[in-house]
């Protein structure tokens, strides 16, 4: 691949998704750009181009592609619109951003264009399993050292004193790692703050798959909440999509996780019923955001407040998102009917051959979770290992050659979330793994089955260096 090709699409993000020169691999251990000889079962945003998308890359014409790129965000936008506005729901606009941690500004920006001089009450539920950086960004303050625009920032210091939310964290899992159920202290939360404008930002999806259940939002009648789901994984059905839509409720999404495109390439479904309202707000607040978001994130019916932001085309983030869309539009045309089935029937044999492991074991509470992905804890002697030593594990799992593996030599597994005290991995099938098994009727998912031994094995090695230590 062309050098000016492999820089845009591992740049106009946060320093996660840098290339580092020593390694050749990104934060999360991965180069994105080396697919061939990869299982990649992480699907959480580290995700890595395929021979499909490689081709599409390599036949842009990045001087056309620049210059026509207003044109291009649009036909990304309308794209999206197409694959997720069912006949007869209402019409939404797309915001975009280079990671699901920057849409979590854009909820405190409408508010702040909403409610002047008003400070949010910003709720988040299941924190510890968003992105790593969406709990500092719901704070209101820079969660990287680095902006899309290349430009150094101070991390964990406030975009402006005048964005102070108030951070309510309600968490995703208790001590033991059951499933927390938030519903009553969301309630709360909410009649607690009568006056305040508010912020709920509630999970379907998370990076164990959590689904939470929605139906508060039918709860609350109050303009001054604005409702916020993070489908961030993208792992939902198409008329959830529509559903929350037409309540009003913004949703969070990318093109990174399950879709498997680079990282990173967020976008922000908002009800063209908000954009309206803010439409007719004062855009000056909008400058407080200056070190986000470019114009070209901003929909064009919003024209006052895309003049509050920085003219800046960030080409790798919409070269990640033709990725994103081909993955969409391709596993699109199998239908719903066709691609559930092949993740049930994944699913199953996992988790099979997790439950005869001798060091791992699910997470409680996985029947409430999305099937495409599977968490579970490494133990040794009746005790599991901490968040610490997982990401060891993960390392060491994740930088490995493998020789003996039939069809690949490479692996990758999502990263260790941390609840409480504890600590869970996770294997998760995406996008392109899922259209290729749906078309070739796969049972036995064999490649599967091995990286599970894989990960066995390599759990072994683990313990065994470790009592060498001691």
């Amino acid at each position: 691949m062309r050098k000016e090709l492999r820089d845009l699409l591992t740049g106009g993000g946060d320093e996660r998704v840098f290339i580092n020169e020593e390694s050749n691999r990104n934060k999360y251990h991965l180069n994105p750009l080396e697919y061939s000889g990869l299982i990649n079962r992480g699907s959480c945003t580290s995700g890595s181009l395929n021979r499909e998308t490689h081709e599409l890359i390599e036949n842009v014409d990045l001087e056309k592609f620049e210059d026509n790129f207003d044109s291009e965000v649009e036909e990304h936008a309308e794209k999206i619109k197409k694959l997720y506005n069912l006949e007869g729901s209402p019409d939404f606009e797309v915001f975009f951003a280079p990671s699901g941690s920057d849409l979590v500004y854009l909820p405190l920006l409408f508010s702040r264009l909403l409610h002047p001089g008003k400070d949010t009450v910003n709720i988040l539920t299941c924190p510890e399993e968003l992105g790593s950086g969406s709990q500092v960004a719901a704070h209101g303050y820079y969660y990287a050292s680095f902006n899309q625009f290349g430009e150094k920032v101070e991390k964990d210091t406030p975009l402006s004193d005048q964005i102070r939310p108030d951070v309510k964290m309600l968490p995703a899992r208790d001590k033991s790692g059951f499933i927390m159920d938030n519903h009553a202290k969301l309630q709360e939360l909410i009649t607690d703050n009568p006056e305040a404008p508010k912020i709920v930002n509630l999970v379907y999806g998370s990076k164990s798959g959590i689904e939470e259940k929605l139906h508060i939002i039918d709860e609350f009648d109050q303009p001054e909440i604005i409702w916020t789901v993070d489908l961030c994984q993208f792992r939902n059905k198409k008329d959830l999509v529509n559903d929350l839509l037409s309540k009003g409720v913004l949703l969070l999404i990318t093109g990174s996780k399950f879709y498997q495109a680079p990282p990173f390439c967020g976008a922000l479904l908002v009800p063209k019923s908000l954009c309206l309202r803010l439409g007719k707000c004062d855009p000056a607040p909008a400058k407080y955001f200056r070190g986000i978001f470019t114009q070209h994130d901003i929909p064009s019916c919003l024209p006052n407040i895309r003049k509050q932001f920085k003219f800046s085309k960030n080409l790798g983030l919409h070269l990640r998102w033709k990725c994103a869309l081909h993955e969409m539009i391709e596993l699109d045309k199998l239908g719903e009917e066709n691609i559930l089935p092949t993740i049930n029937a994944w699913n199953e044999k996992v988790m099979e051959a997790i439950t005869k492991s001798r060091f791992l074991e699910f997470m409680p509470d996985m029947e409430l979770t999305n099937k495409s992905i599977i968490s579970f804890r490494v133990k040794n002697n009746g005790a599991y290992l901490d968040n610490g030593e997982l990401k060891k594990l993960f390392t060491q799992i994740a930088t490995k050659h493998y020789e003996r593996f039939v069809k690949y030599d490479k692996v990758f597994i999502g990263q260790p979330v941390k609840y409480d005290t504890g600590s869970f991995l996770r294997v998760a099938i995406g996008s392109y793994d899922v259209r290729q098994y749906t078309k070739i009727k796969e049972t036995e998912f064999a490649s599967d089955l091995q990286l599970i031994q894989i990960i066995e094995n390599e759990v072994e090695t683990f313990f065994q260096n470790r009592n060498k230590q001691t």
